[in-house]
């Protein structure tokens, strides 16, 4: 199994962006087609490039391709989940304790 790797800037700009949650409804596939993914009113909605990616439960998820998500967010639920497949680059990466 190929192993994701992660490149980070350290960048101003998330502020406007818009924060994806993961839900997995469709599978493990993180691509621009599947609706994987709750918008902020909590409808299901595929992968646009630009937002920020939550992820509030444990689990696997697959890279279908190159991600560019504007940051990375991590529930502490979410301590164990593994990106595979791919190459993320991101701006920022957040982990929440509470």
């Amino acid at each position: 199994m190929k192993k994701a790797s992660l490149m980070l800037c350290f960048c101003a700009g998330l502020a406007s962006a818009t924060t994806l949650t993961w839900n997995g409804a469709s599978g493990d596939s993180w691509d621009a087609a599947t609706q994987n993914w709750l918008d902020e009113a909590a409808s299901p909605v595929a992968w646009a490039d630009g937002s920020v990616a939550m992820f509030k439960t444990a689990g696997t998820v697959l890279l279908a391709a190159d991600m560019n998500p504007a940051g990375l967010t991590f529930d502490a639920a979410a301590a164990s989940v593994a990106l595979t497949n791919g190459t993320i680059t991101t701006d920022a990466i957040t982990a929440n304790n509470q």
